[in-house]
């Protein structure tokens, strides 16, 4: 059982079940996996990365629209 602060109303009472604790603690281990590879890797590096990203997130969007475009023709 988790208790979460609820401002001047008292206190809240969450029940969570094992698979979602889990999933919190693995997320949070993540978030610390990423921040250390970001410290570790150059300004350079970093904007490589971010671009490459970029390119690929805009070939996904283009070739989402070509499907959309084409199935409602």
């Amino acid at each position: 059982m988790i208790f979460l602060p609820c401002g001047q109303d008292g206190i809240i009472f969450t029940v969570m079940s094992d698979e979602d604790i889990v999933t919190k603690v693995l997320a949070e281990i993540g978030r610390r996996g990423g921040q250390a590879r970001a410290k570790a890797l150059t300004a350079k590096q970093r904007k490589e990365i971010a671009t490459k990203a970029s390119k690929a997130a805009a070939k996904a969007r283009t070739r989402k629209g070509r499907e959309r475009k084409a199935h409602n023709g």
